[in-house]
Order: structure tokens, then sequence, then C-alpha cells
């Protein structure tokens, strides 16, 4: 039976169950038992974590438990003196956190007298309480260090394990997402303070302008730090920061050209946004003041400065700087010597390097699934770097890591042949390289997988699929192997073996849609891998199988055909690999209505049905550029009538058609855009009077709607229409899951 023990004391006021957890029902739990406990703790008090987390659950049991008294006692002494129950619970825990470690780092018994000592010490003044004191002091004093900081906040700081474990608390709170940035010397700055007098400026691009947003800019890094702010008119802009700063307005809030310079001002949460009439001359004493600044702050961290963080180290010493309008940011940075790349700018290569490892271990360790991973890819990467003097033990020691794990080896084979071109020169380098050395079976599987990567991105399928014939001769079960031999098939138009092929794996959700495809497409030929070689061709020219289209693609209409090579453009998203994945990724959360920050709150099950919406392929495909790229890399594997109809699809845009006639298997539609009137094969939610956002291509025979079609609300075909002006996968996505209602 689930019960509480019968020791606890039971008043109304002061009751440690109550107090431990006030939201709970306990009759389904049992509290003499150790699990049952901990995970009560786990839910009641979800802020602590790891050794934290340890520490809450011993004090949790003394308070149940009542031994030692003295933690009850201190809890209800706390209470009394106006605490709330979290930050009770959270300095016992601290007291507790400083004993555990004591016992684990020295290695001895601690002594009940040292705790009760600990105990009779609090209450210490609240976390908040401290970190409002100290940015009351900071406002005041723009520069103080740290040290000064607290000691003029709270006139005498205590000198003892406790406290100082408690004020690491206080800094969390402070610097980490908070309002305060420290600057070399551990000085501090709140940027917030005075933000109404600062003026940034920011000329407008010809992306910012098509997407009514300003993006990755260095110019508006150090503007008030808050995640939404609202115009005058009341209408919010949400806030994006990670190095700079993207700002998300709504439609149409800035109607100005390309090149126009805006003074931004954040005031009591407001955003206020002019243009200027004239354009600020460069203050050379600023640029001075701000490359000063600039290497300040390059003591701290030396890797590329965000503004904040250089805005925030010039302030110090030139509150005024930026009272009145000056140029943008990135032109003073500039001016300075520095380089500007989206949110930050440094002042040698070696920044830039030191940066891109740093951002390639961060995604090595979220990315793969364990340290061990992590590591072996990243040792990868290092040969990689410095693959002109590897000798052949370090490549054999690379070729290990890499056929250790598929994701392994597929991690590195993104971070080489990315967006960079020096990691994808290191990446060409490093595969000739493996290849030289490799010898085994599982060596010449990963090396040859490896060498067909990087002659796909060198503009060369047709060598990327002799490594993969080469490596697949060497190993004939691996399966990174088999379903990049698959895709070749698929694209070179041969069915026979690429469902041969795919029907030898575990079928994916990606493989089984490839199979799918060519099942529907391709008819009789889809059973073709299980028809014995003796047996009548399905084709039914009353020839053998092994006679007539053994090994030889299906004959079916360049119409009839239409369907698997939109597939083909959409396998090529899963499979290419680069930057495409992130790209999948952010458009799918978009079309569920969710921002980065809000990644947390959307179950697996959503994200997957959001990562498989076909109009979330379509944006990749149209918007993002990707079935450009689709086309300039696999032609030469098309059959030459695909390649021809797929070139011709490349520059159809996206359009919002109203339906205007059906008549059995046609329908007429007139796109909104332009007012042209175009019959069509009648998609199936083709209706009279309808609107559907599409895209209508050449399909072999007249012209149909290809890929996605999605039924459009009337009051919402002019939100589209703008969103599919602004070229952007994200905003097209942003406004479809608006008209969702997500």
């Amino acid at each position: 039976m689930r019960r509480a023990p019968e020791s606890l004391a039971s008043d109304p006021v002061h009751d440690p169950l109550a107090f431990l957890f006030p939201d709970l029902d306990l009759d389904e739990w049992d509290l003499e038992e150790e699990g049952d406990r901990a995970e009560l703790i786990e839910i009641a008090f979800p802020q602590f974590e790891g050794v934290v987390a340890t520490s809450a659950l011993i004090v949790a049991n003394q308070i149940i438990d009542g031994e030692p008294p003295v933690t009850w006692a201190t809890a209800q002494r706390m209470l009394d003196a106006g605490l709330d129950r979290g930050d009770v619970m959270r300095q016992l825990v601290t007291v507790m956190l400083v004993v555990v470690r004591s016992l684990v780092q020295e290695e001895r018994p601690f002594e009940d007298d040292e705790y009760e000592s600990m105990l009779a010490a609090l209450p210490m003044p609240t976390t908040v309480d401290i970190a409002d004191r100290v940015v009351a002091v900071v406002d005041a004093q723009p520069g103080i260090t740290m040290d000064d900081a607290v000691a003029a906040a709270l006139g005498e700081v205590p000198d003892d394990d406790v406290f100082a474990v408690h004020l690491d608390s206080v800094w969390d709170r402070l610097l980490v997402g908070g309002p305060l940035e420290i600057l070399s010397g551990e000085r501090l700055i709140r940027l917030g303070a005075g933000a109404a007098t600062r003026t940034f400026t920011h000329r407008l691009t010809d992306e910012d302008v098509a997407s009514s947003c300003v993006h990755d800019s260095f110019d508006l890094g150090a503007l008030a730090d808050t995640g939404t702010l609202h115009l005058v008119d009341g209408r919010p802009v949400d806030v994006d920061r990670e190095r700079g700063v993207d700002l998300h307005g709504p439609d149409g809030w800035f109607d100005l050209p390309a090149g126009t310079l805006l003074a931004f001002r954040v005031e009591d949460g407001v955003l206020h946004v002019d243009p200027l009439d004239d354009e600020p001359s460069l203050d050379l004493g600023l640029v001075e003041r701000f490359r000063a600044a600039y290497d300040r702050a390059q003591a701290v961290l030396a890797l590329p400065s965000r503004a904040s963080d250089v805005v925030a180290e010039l302030l110090v010493d030139d509150p005024t700087a930026f009272d009145t309008p000056q140029r943008p940011l990135s032109d003073v940075a500039e001016a300075a010597g520095l380089e500007v790349r989206g949110g930050v700018a440094a002042h040698d290569d070696d920044l830039w390097i030191a940066d891109n490892r740093a951002a390639r271990n961060q995604r090595a360790f979220e990315d793969l699934g364990g340290r061990a991973e992590a590591e072996a890819a990243l040792r990868v990467l290092d040969v990689a770097d410095a693959v002109a003097i590897a000798g052949r033990d370090e490549l054999l020691s690379a070729l290990d890591d890499l056929t250790g794990d598929p994701e392994v080896l597929l991690f590195v084979a993104n971070e080489l042949f990315g967006t960079d071109e020096l990691a994808e020169q290191h990446g060409h380098d490093l595969s000739a390289a493996l290849l030289s050395v490799a010898t085994r079976s599982g060596q010449q599987a990963a090396a040859r997988w490896l060498a067909a990567i990087s002659a796909e991105r060198a503009g060369d399928p047709t060598l990327g699929e002799a490594h993969l014939e080469a490596g697949h001769e060497a190993d004939p079960t691996d399966p990174r192997l088999i379903d990049r031999l698959a895709w070749y098939a698929s694209d070179r138009g041969d069915a026979d073996r690429a469902l041969r092929l795919w029907r030898r794996l575990e079928p994916t959700r990606v493989i089984a849609d490839d199979i799918a495809v060519l099942v529907s497409v391709t008819g009789g030929a889809a059973d073709a891998s299980k028809t014995p070689r003796n047996a009548p061709c399905w084709c039914g020219s009353g020839r053998k199988y092994k006679q007539c289209h053994l090994g030889k693609p299906a004959e079916l209409d360049l119409a009839a055909r239409v369907p698997w090579l939109l597939r083909k453009a959409t396998g090529y998203l899963f499979r290419r690999g680069g930057s495409v994945q992130s790209d999948l990724f952010d458009v799918a959360l978009a079309l569920a209505g969710v921002g980065d920050d809000d990644i947390e709150e959307l179950d697996h099950e959503a994200i997957l049905a959001a990562m498989t919406d076909p109009i979330v392929f379509d944006l990749l495909l149209v918007e993002e550029g990707w079935f450009r790229r689709f086309v300039d890399e696999r032609a030469t594997l098309l059959p030459a009538d695909e390649a021809e109809l797929a070139a011709s699809w490349v520059d159809v845009p996206h359009s919002v058609y109203e339906v205007t006639a059906v008549a059995g298997s046609t329908a007429t539609v007139r796109d909104l855009r332009g007012g042209d009137e175009i019959e069509v094969r009648r998609p199936p939610s083709a209706r009279a009077g309808v609107h559907l956002l599409g895209r209508v291509v050449p399909d072999g025979v007249g012209r149909a709607f290809l890929g996605a079609v999605v039924v459009v609300a009337d009051d919402h075909a002019g939100d589209l229409l703008a969103a599919l002006d602004s070229g952007r996968s994200l905003v097209v996505a942003r406004a479809v899951a608006a008209m969702a209602g997500r």
C-alpha cells in the first residue's frame, strides 16, 4: 500500500509534505520507497539538475524523515522570516551542495556541528534580491568590477563556501541570458540601462526589403536585449538573437527601397524605426574608440566579437556615443580594420578558424549520440585540417574512427562538404588520402563512400557512382553504399535495380517512400525484383525476364514518370547532405508554428509530421533553390527527356490560383499574380471557386500541379501572395501555419 510515513508532522501551516509537494496528490506514492521520493522531488523541483538534484534529494529525505531535525527546523525558521518555498529549498540545497563537495574533495567525515553552523547562518539574501541590488549598482557605476559590485550591493560579503556557491547562482541569473554583460577585467555593464537614448542604424538590403525582415545584422546587435518588441502602432516585432540580430516584423512594417538608412531605437519595449534623410559622416574618433573597445573585448574571448560586446566595452568610457545616429556599426567596424561576417567581426583569419572549430565542436557533441562518438568525429576532422602532413598511422586511425559508427562518417561528411570552401578542400584531400591507405573491406567501404561525396561536390556524380560501385564490391553488405547506389539507379531510371537494392535494407521512412513511388509509377515493373530470371517478363513481350527487362529501365511515357522525377528531387533533399538538413528542420518548425525558442514545446510526433509534410519539401526545392541545385548536380544521371523536363521547372515559382472551371479530368485555373488562365490536369482538391497554393509546370503532355497543393482560405490568399513575393521559405511556411491556426 502506498502511504506517507506516520511520523510526519501534520501542522497545516508548516507541514513538511505541504512544503515539499504543495500541488501533488501523494495517495499514489509510497514515500518510504527511495525511487518514489526521487521522482517526486524531480517533479516538485525541476530546476535542480545533476549534482544539485542529488543534493535536493538528500535535503528532502532529511525533511521527510525528520533526521536531523535541524534541517526542517531551519526551513520553518526561514518560512517564518518571509522567504518563499523556492528560496528556502534553494538555500538548503546550497548548504548541502557544499557538504557533498567537501565529502568528495576532502574525503573526510563531515561533522554535525559544521552542518548545523552552516544552517544557523541562513537565511542569506535571496538570489533575486542580490541580483536586483547588483543591477542597481551597475546602472549607477557602469564598468564596476564583479567583486566591487557585490560589495557595494551588500555592504559586507560573507567569506564562506556556502555564500560563494549562492553567489554563483546570482551570476548565472545575471550573465547567462540575463541583463548584464561581462567585460574585460570582470567589469560589468547593463546594455538595457539608458537604451532609450541610444540609436543604431542599418542600411536596408535587398533581402531585408524582400522579406520585410532585418537579417543577421551586426549593425543592430547592441539593441536592448529583449525577446519581443512592439512598433509604435502596437504591432509586434520578434527579435531573434544568436550573434547578431534578426528583426521579424509584420508585413510592410517598412515600405522603403534597399539602400535606405534606418535609425532604430528601443524605449520601454517600443521599437522606433525612422528613415534618415541625411547619412551621418563617419566619425573617425568613434572608429578609434570602437577598435580599442574591440581589442579589450578580445581579452575576454579570443573569438570573433559580437557588436553588443564591443559596444558594451565602448559605452563604459563613452556612454553618450550613440545618443545621436552614427554610421552603421558594420561601417565603423570595417573602418577600424575588422571584417564583418553576419553578426560578428574579427581582425584576423585565425579567429575565424578558431570560431569554426568551436562551432563544429559544439555541433559534434549536440548531434552525435555520446562523448565517444563526438570525440571520434573531431579526431577525424583534426586530421582533415592537417591532412597535407598526416602520416599513414594518423590516416588509418581516422579510418578506424569512420568505420566504427555510421553516424560519425555522416557527421564528418556534412562538416567537410558543407558551405565552407576551405573545409571542402580539406574534404577532397582527406578522401583521396584515406583511399590511398584503405585495405580492409570496412575501410574500403567508408573511404569509397566519402570519396563518392567528394566527387558529387566536385560536380562529377559519374565518378561518385564509380566509387560507390567499388566500395560495394569490397563490402556488399554496407547499407550506406547500398542505399546510395539505389538512389543513383533510381535517378538513372533503373527501377529494377533500385528496388532490388532498397529492398535489402531496413525500410526507413525515406526508403519506404522511395519504394512506394517506384511501385506506383512502374506498375508491373515494380515487382521485377521478385521475378525469376527465367519467368515471362512483366512487360508482356513473351520473352524471358532475363532476356528482356532484367537490368533495363522500365519503358514509361514521360508524363507517367513525373511523380518519379519529383521523388528523385525529394530524395535528393534527404541524401545530398550539407545545409539542406538544417534548412529542412527550420522550415518544418516554421510550418508547425514554432520558433527556435519554443522547440521543446513541440513533441516528437509533431516535429516528424512537420518534417514529412509535402509543402516543406516544395518550399525547400523552390524558395530555397534546392531544385535548381538538384538539376545542376544530378541532371547528367537523369534520362535525357527527364533532364529536359526538370530544367523547364527550375524557374517556375509557387503562386496562388483560383479554380475557375472544372471539366472531367481537367481544370482551368487563374494565376492571381498575373491573371493568366491555364488549363491543367485536375488535382483532387480542385473545385470551382477554390483557391490553391501550388506550382503549375509542364508534365510532358500538358500542364499540371507539381508536388504539394494546399487549399487556401479566401481571406488568406493576399497574405500568401505577399509571403511568396518575399521569396523566403520561412516566411511562406509561417503564412501557411497562420492560415492553419498554428
